[in-house]
């Protein structure tokens, strides 16, 4: 209705248009704002126009006044001519400035002092050093060619989206001013979005809710929205305008993709509304469409029903958010209330951009602010989210705490009939061993006979020595009567011949009953070996099954027994009463802790389950180093020194792991326990020691009185020797199993403040090589 009734009034009524008045510029004024009566303007519906046709007489009566402070035509589909008739009597610096950021182009015609017109074109779309001022508005210097008379001045604005003209002279001092003034209230929003983002991503990374991430994804979108339509972009990235400009359509569409996803998850729309889930996803996959039709080029195209789409995405927002709440959904309160709050200002903003509504200077920054209570609002109804995810994770310990009690029930069970096993099967090598005993007695017995047998057989081989000698004799005696007694000599003759016989069965059955013996007692002497090594074994794992029964009676049972005693002073009234928060914090911890001894456990029993691992060649050298480098920062911490120049032997056979594992330690632990009085120095040796390679490391710290500690103490689980320092007495009790798994032995040498030694011996399976 506004055009044609201007359009009928300059037909009709040209004479009584008034002639526009100067603006008049002494020097003295600091901001003039500009508005209907000094402003006139003329929307180009042609396109077409240029300066010639503009600046004619006959073309004035074209302008139009306006009432408002600010000129508002809306989207803005038409180039826009605005007239200024300014009288300047000053050579100080004056600057026009055009508070919009959406202006593409803008054409400045300016008179020389022939009258001739001059143009000066700049915009969001062409290089930064078209504009006089470099800002996120528009801002052109006052050309000082004629003084003290009337100039008019001419400017063609073209914007691909809104078409507002808030206008203000002001001169070179306050400009700057001018500018900070609107750069803080935006940076003030800016602020709140990155703070925003901070901490909800914060938060995501602490619970691990994708709802969290989504809203993180969305609110930095929306503020690079907002950067870009405030001029930001423009204004850091000069050298970008142009790509900036092409895809600023397809950044103002990717918001609204995450904010429906976020929606989706964040109310759990799915488990609450199939119907609205379905009109969710009927949305998001309208808002892909649109995003892929804006990023190949149609964004001026579906820009005009941006505002509709928009507003409707809200209006489902809110009905998807009374829907859940109703349904019992706590945390969609802050849903309703941010969503609602975001549309309220968005469509306010939306009918003082589109006309509908008077557009004065705050409008503006109606969207920015709406983004900004939304955000915060958002922000809030997440946290009240975490307060329900922190409620289903006080049940989830609750329910892992009965499971876990059970689980120790179930395993102390378990415990204790493999003790009752145990301990028949230790009644049973008792028995075996008696019966061995027994068995013993009689070989011995056995033994006793077969010496015997073989003192009558010496005997009788002594007898028949002596009888041959007899026969010998009376032969000779015979050859002299051999004619008389041939007979007699046959008969002996035959005699001799059966005790020959006699004796080499004699023998024979000696030699046999030789074998039979040692036989026999390399038998007995294997099956003692076995039998011991069996008691051995079985005599450790007792041990080890009463120090992990001891273990979980107390390291296990007492973290229970705390968490029992804290879930019993819980008051289940009141969940937000700082005594519940103190006692969920030593819930926390008392789970940690009971989770450090079970993971404890698990490593020892690792060592057991590892004795099948492959041996295999190994370097100490390399080991030492590698080692070293580990535990880099707390050697530079201390300024220890790492003496290595004494490894006689540099190779070993043994479990790799292992090695690293126990070297670790024990220079960890000198370290650990060195001494205020002096730098540590750590020596590391190894040599040949009977059958084994003996491995010493050597420290000068504080050292243990060994007269007044027990050894098995040393080398106990959790026995700590000092207690200022940090530790949980893991590591020597690592030590000490993992080289009795190898089939090694590990002792100590110590004195109080001078130092202690140890010395771990690896089982010698394979020929090392020696230093020069």
């Amino acid at each position: 209705m506004r055009l044609p009734l201007s359009f009928i009034l300059i037909l009709f009524f040209p004479f009584i248009t008034k002639a526009q008045l100067p603006i008049l510029i002494s020097g003295q004024e600091k901001v003039i704002d500009l508005n209907g009566k000094s402003m006139y303007y003329f929307e180009d519906k042609s396109k077409m126009l240029q300066i010639e046709q503009v600046s004619s007489a006959n073309f004035q009566q074209n302008f139009q006044s306006f009432s408002s402070p600010i000129l508002n035509l809306g989207t803005a589909e038409y180039p826009t001519w605005i007239k200024i008739v300014i009288n300047l009597q000053t050579e100080q610096d004056y600057y026009l400035q055009i508070d919009n950021p959406y202006l593409d182009s803008v054409f400045f015609y300016f008179p020389n002092q022939s009258g001739a017109y001059q143009v000066k074109i700049t915009g969001k779309r062409l290089p930064v050093e078209t504009e006089d001022i470099a800002s996120t508005h528009c801002i052109l210097a006052i050309p000082k060619l004629l003084f003290h008379q009337e100039q008019v001045f001419y400017l063609k604005f073209v914007s691909r989206r809104y078409m507002q003209v808030e206008a203000r002279i002001i001169n070179k001092q306050n400009i700057i001013n001018s500018i900070s003034q609107r750069y803080v209230i935006e940076l003030a929003y800016f602020g709140v979005i990155v703070l925003a983002v901070i901490y909800n991503l914060f938060v995501y990374f602490s619970v691990k809710d994708a709802s969290f991430l989504y809203y993180v994804i969305y609110t930095f979108l929306v503020g690079i929205n907002i950067f870009n339509t405030r001029g930001f972009l423009t204004l850091l990235f000069p050298n970008y305008r142009e790509l900036i400009a092409q895809y600023s359509f397809f950044i103002s569409s990717l918001f609204i993709l995450f904010a429906i996803i976020f929606t989706m998850h964040f109310l759990k729309v799915r488990q609450y509304s199939i119907f609205w889930f379905r009109a969710l996803l009927f949305l998001l996959g309208i808002s892909i469409l649109r995003t892929f039709l804006t990023y190949i080029g149609y964004g001026q195209f579906l820009f005009s029903s941006g505002i509709i789409f928009l507003m409707s995405n809200l209006a489902v927002f809110i009905a998807v958010g009374i829907v859940v709440y109703r349904k019992g959904y706590k945390p969609a309160l802050f849903y309703l209330i941010s969503w609602g709050t975001f549309a309220f200002f968005i469509f306010w903003g939306a009918l003082a951009y589109t006309g509908v509504l008077p557009f004065y200077s705050f409008s503006k920054y109606l969207s920015p602010l709406g983004t900004a209570l939304e955000t915060i609002f958002a922000s809030l109804a997440l946290a009240d989210k975490i307060n329900v995810l922190k409620n289903q994770n006080i049940e989830l310990i609750r329910t892992q705490k009965e499971l876990l009690e059970k689980e120790v029930r179930r395993r102390t069970k378990q415990l204790e009939e493999s003790k009752k096993a145990i301990e028949t099967q230790n009644e049973e090598l008792y028995q075996q061993q008696e019966e061995l005993k027994i068995i013993n007695e009689n070989l011995e017995e056995k033994n006793q006979e077969i010496e015997a047998q073989n003192e009558e057989l010496g005997q009788q081989k002594k007898e028949l020595e002596r009888i041959n000698y007899e026969l010998e004799k009376a032969n000779s005696e015979l050859i002299k009567k051999e004619t008389l007694i041939r007979e007699q000599n046959a008969e002996l003759a035959q005699k001799q011949v059966k005790m020959i016989a006699q004796n080499e069965r004699l023998f024979k059955q000696k030699q046999e009953i030789e074998v039979l013996k040692n036989n026999l007692e390399e038998l007995i002497t294997q099956r003692t070996k076995e039998l011991q090594q069996t008691l051995d074994d079985l005599t450790k794992q007792n041990q080890d099954l009463s120090q992990f029964s001891f273990i979980i009676s107390h390291n296990l049972r007492a973290p229970v027994a705390r968490i029992l005693g804290l879930l019993n002073i819980f008051n289940e009234g009141r969940y937000d009463d700082e005594e519940n928060k103190q006692i969920i914090s030593l819930l926390r911890k008392t789970t940690a802790d009971l989770d450090t001894v079970i993971r404890d456990l698990t490593q020892i029993i690792s060592i057991c389950n590892d004795l099948n691992k492959t041996k295999e060649k190994i370097y100490l050298p390399e080991i030492i180093e590698h080692e070293v480098f580990a535990l880099k920062s707390e050697i530079e911490q201390s300024k220890a020194m790492i003496d290595t120049k004494q490894l006689e032997i540099k190779e070993l056979f043994s479990i790799k792991s292992y090695v690293q594992s126990i070297i670790h330690n024990l220079i960890s632990n000198a370290i650990k326990y060195k001494s205020q009085k002096r730098e540590p120095i750590i020596c590391i040796k190894s040599c040949l020691s009977d059958n084994f390679v003996c491995l010493a490391i050597k420290d000068n710290g504080l050292g243990i009185d060994l007269s007044n500690v027990d050894v098995y103490k040393i080398f106990g689980l959790y026995q700590r020797m000092h207690d200022h320092v940090e530790g949980k007495g893991m590591g020597l009790f690592l030590v000490k199993t993992q080289i009795e798994s190898l089939g090694g032995k590990v002792e100590i040498e110590s004195q109080l403040d001078v130092g202690t030694t140890f010395y771990v011996y690896f089982p010698n399976e394979t020929s090392f090589k020696t230093t020069a």
